[in-house]
């Protein structure tokens, strides 16, 4: 059967055009088709410092058709966004929904920066304010960390409903009135009332006896506010709360939930933004071959084998600098988070080193040594001027295409923002990421032409992540404690330097690992697709670039989105 072949030019419009549908359909989905307004709004905090907000208006909720209202709290890391599988649910149910960014997310500004100040309790004046809402009828609900805060402002603002989603375990510790506590609601796999919560000192000190269901529950923990299930819940307790009398109760139907069709809407785009990489590298090679060929020279196996080191200290060096720079952006002291997030990254380079180690090291053969590259730093500034080109192009038009749909999708590439510390990280493993696409491939790429080799050394990072997950989970099976949870305990003591990580414990490292596995899949993809494409082009580096580009991205999202 005869291929069909597409140029260039061609195989830009395909990809643009299920760009454009699917934009398209993720759009009516979080519109109802044209039955919600969405738009961002400013959360005045003081007369010089707004919080940023998203508010989902049915249409049908005017001055005279008041409708209920409920303030969304995201958690950890997280923004406005990470609520809106369930704000997009409850509009479409006929309730007003205002997802907020907390202090510290977004682009709202940091807690210490505006001391004694509440977002929350700003969003609660907002909609009070409102023509279309019910004042009488204006509920919140938070997730995780979040939940704190849901709490603090519920002692001074007269929710109707409460709800906690995976309430954090402080909450214990936190006094309340017997009046809020009634109107608490939990959404928990561990408790299913408030009370029964608060009688335990800690959510993890009260289920330590059975760590299996303890785990499960942290992997389960971050998907909470996408699962349809637990939107089902979230539905039904709003609904039991605030419902008005006489509303047509017949089209609340918790099990119709569309807000998944939307993340798989936006995960095409994405999928076919990374199909653009080749018509466009293609395009480019055809431009400019000479400059983008590299010259294959030898170079020694010891020299191979510091590569990977040198690649990792260069990356602490990087997150220490990102690390000391938020914190004088930000003026805050607290720095548990950003180690969070940065540990984890970690743990995926970790996994890298091995990545590289054990193929250099054990399968090397001696024409191997022959295929080793070393790269002109020409033709590595040439290359990598173009990829940042078309890196901004692949990042403008895609802005196009959210601002002519009003869609903000959370994989693309964080240029032009407000600097923060998740863009100061991106920066960091974009240039490591970079320096590790463009050495790697062009050392095993001319050396290895099937794939299968390819695919081996992909199992080789993923048998690494799991490696980590069986040092932290098997132990729990037979021993009923986590194996990092109970290293790290061990080595804590008055003296030792681990006795200020109290809180870096076995969730941390085992879903780190999680999530440090997923990367390495998704690395490998990349990995697969920037090779084709360097046979193809001469070894062109600015494919590496940009799929590390993309990469990076990945990593920073898949790991600080909590």
């Amino acid at each position: 059967m005869k291929r069909i072949h597409f140029s260039p030019v061609a195989q830009l419009f395909l990809c643009f055009s299920f760009i454009l549908i699917a934009f398209a359909l993720s759009r009516w989905i979080e519109t109802d088709g044209g039955k919600i307004l969405i738009h961002k709004i400013d959360i005045e905090i003081t007369e010089t410092s707004c919080a940023a907000g998203k508010i989902y208006r049915p249409l049908n909720a005017q001055s005279l058709n008041q409708r209920p209202a409920v303030v969304l709290v995201p958690g950890l890391q997280n923004d406005k966004d990470g609520m809106s599988s369930i704000a997009i649910e409850l509009a479409k149910r006929g309730y007003v929904a205002l997802s907020i960014d907390n202090f510290g997310q977004g682009s709202t500004p940091s807690r210490s920066l505006l001391p004694g100040e509440s977002v929350i309790d700003s969003a609660y004046s907002l909609l009070k304010s409102q023509s279309f809402v019910d004042k009488e009828r204006i509920g919140i609900v938070g997730f995780s960390v979040g939940t704190i805060d849901t709490l603090l402002a519920s002692e001074l603002r007269n929710f109707a409903s409460i709800l906690l989603l995976a309430p954090y375990e402080d909450l214990a510790r936190i006094k309340m009135s017997d009046s809020i506590i009634r109107k608490i609601h939990i959404i928990s796999p561990f408790f299913n009332e408030f009370t029964q919560f608060r009688a335990s000192e800690s959510l993890i000190e009260k289920n330590k006896s059975n760590q299996v269901d303890q785990i499960q529950t942290n992997i389960f923990h971050f998907i909470m506010p996408i699962h349809p299930r637990i939107i089902a819940k979230v539905l039904d307790q709003i609904h039991a709360d605030l419902q008005i009398p006489n509303d047509a109760p017949l089209w609340f139907n918790t099990n119709l939930q569309s807000a998944w069709i939307r993340d798989l809407c936006q995960a095409i785009c994405f999928v076919f933004w990374l199909i653009v990489i080749l018509p466009v590298s293609e395009l480019l090679a055809r431009i400019s071959k000479n400059h983008l060929a590299i010259t294959p020279q030898k170079i020694s196996s010891n020299a191979v084998r510091c590569l990977p080191f040198l690649w990792i200290v260069s990356g602490i060096i990087l997150y220490i600098i990102a690390l000391i720079i938020a914190y004088f952006l930000y003026h805050n002291s607290n720095l548990f988070y950003r180690f969070f997030s940065i540990s984890v990254n970690l743990i995926w380079i970790s996994s890298m080193v091995i990545f590289w180690i054990i193929p250099v090291t054990i399968w090397q053969k001696e024409k191997d040594k022959e295929a080793f590259s070393h790269i002109n730093v020409g033709n590595f500034l040439i290359s990598l001027l173009i990829a940042l080109t078309v890196l901004l192009w692949m990042y403008g038009t895609m802005r196009l295409f959210s601002r002519v749909f009003m869609i903000d999708l959370h994989f693309i590439f964080p240029f032009f923002r407000s600097l923060d510390k998740k863009w100061l990280l991106f920066l960091s493993v974009f240039f490591i990421s970079s320096l590790f696409f463009g050495l790697y491939s062009n050392i095993f790429a001319s050396a290895y032409r099937n794939k299968h080799s390819y695919i081996r050394f992909l199992l080789i990072g993923i048998g690494s992540q799991l490696i980590f997950l069986a040092i932290e989970y098997i132990p729990v099976v037979f021993f009923q404690t986590s194996g990092w949870e109970w290293l790290f305990s061990s080595l804590r003591g008055p003296t030792n330097f681990m006795a200020g990580l109290q809180e870096f414990n076995g969730f941390v490292w085992g879903f780190g690992s999680l999530m440090a596995l997923f990367n390495v899949v998704i690395s490998g993809a990349l990995f697969l697709l920037q090779t084709k494409l360097a046979q193809q082009k001469f070894n062109n580096l600015f494919v590496s670039f940009v799929c590390s580009g993309l990469y990076s991205w990945l990593l920073i999202s898949g790991t600080t989105q909590f």
